[in-house]
């Protein structure tokens, strides 16, 4: 009689977990192919154009991009939707400033650079990279520095609180670092279904 009580809630607490298909979004996780118009798509591995095809082209009098995309049914059509993410090969890159910036860290907190080239009349020209954050929680995006993660970094009372006592310098050194341990204490599960 032991054995079957025992069964019967070893294969109920198996068939919770089967149910649950759900993972932390990190480098390993793989996002479903295809088009995804905000970050709440991506919350729910639900992209609003699964396995479609991006084409950029340049609008010949305006040269601002413009975009197609293949169906199914390989029929080209103009994109006019929001384009915030694109996803490919379960790889996530983000529409940002009108090009797709790929990720260096990926969490719930992710990280990717930015190349900024300025030219001078003289020219001279300066090329400088800038790292930006991606909120997953929040869909926002801004500039990686330790005033821009402040209201981020509060969701986690501990982290928080040992990161706010540090110099201004210490915060700038260790910020890519605290990001990282951010994403390890506060994971996020995405759908994998």
């Amino acid at each position: 009689m032991r054995f079957i009580v025992l069964f019967i809630l070893f294969a109920g607490s198996f068939t919770l977990f089967a149910q649950n298909e759900n993972a932390p979004f990190n480098s390993k996780f793989r996002l479903k192919n295809g088009i995804y118009t905000s970050n709440k798509e991506i919350l729910n591995n639900n992209p609003r154009y699964p396995d479609y095809t991006l084409e950029l082209y340049s609008h010949p009098l305006f040269g601002e991009a413009k975009f197609n995309y293949y169906s199914d049914d390989s029929i080209k059509k103009p994109y006019t939707d929001r384009l915030f993410a694109l996803v490919k090969n379960g790889i996530l890159v983000i529409y940002f400033r009108n090009e797709f910036r790929r990720l260096v860290v990926t969490g719930p907190v992710s990280i990717f650079f930015t190349e900024i080239t300025t030219s001078y009349a003289n020219g001279y020209s300066h090329t400088e990279d800038k790292m930006y954050y991606f909120d997953l929680k929040t869909g926002n995006i801004d500039k990686l520095n330790p005033g821009n993660l402040k209201e981020i970094f509060m969701r986690d009372h501990f982290l928080f609180t040992s990161y706010s006592k540090s110099s201004d310098s210490r915060k700038k050194r260790t910020l890519y670092a605290t990001v990282i341990k951010y994403n390890q204490r506060n994971p996020i599960l995405i759908s994998t279904e």
